[in-house]
């Protein structure tokens, strides 16, 4: 392994692990944003591939895609361990995989949920019901914002 791969493979750890902390700490989209970010890199293994489309299957967005493709990453992982005899590298893979299996089968009823509530109303209809979601989202991201910011200034001063 080069260097340069070698430097890849221990740095992409902690940020998987901080993707994760994100989300788990209630910046979701922060830490779905450095999932999909780590997602892209091509030098990306399969265990760190999947462990972030793990993470992305509670993204809601192509959630049963990343839930497949976790589980897909997981199993052939499973395999290959069973394979070469490494015992506890397996129950730690089947653990996850469990887990994965898990998330999948939440992501896909809740699409199912989300097609069936679509499916009765014309485009023009689904097209404001998503506005009228997305800007009830980004009030709420803008209310958390501004409570942060007042949580951060010193007391006794006003906002600019």
């Amino acid at each position: 392994m080069s260097g340069a791969n070698s430097n890849f493979h221990r740095a992409i750890g902690p940020r998987c692990d901080e993707a994760w902390s994100q989300c788990q700490n209630g910046n979701t989209e922060t830490g779905f944003r450095m999932a999909r970010l780590i997602l892209l890199e091509s030098r990306l293994g399969d265990y760190h591939r999947a462990n972030m489309n793990l993470l992305l299957t509670k993204s809601g967005d192509h959630a049963v895609e990343h839930g497949e493709e976790a589980v897909r990453l997981y199993t052939r992982m499973l395999e290959i361990a069973r394979a070469e005899a490494r015992h506890g590298i397996v129950s730690h893979l089947e653990g996850v995989l469990q887990q994965a299996r898990d998330w999948l089968k939440t992501a896909q009823e809740q699409k199912a949920e989300e097609d069936k509530r679509w499916e009765n109303m014309t485009a023009e209809q689904i097209q404001k019901a998503k506005i009228k979601e997305m800007s009830a989202y980004h009030s709420e991201e803008e209310d958390e914002q501004a409570e942060k910011q007042a949580d951060t200034r010193p007391s006794g001063t006003m906002p600019i």
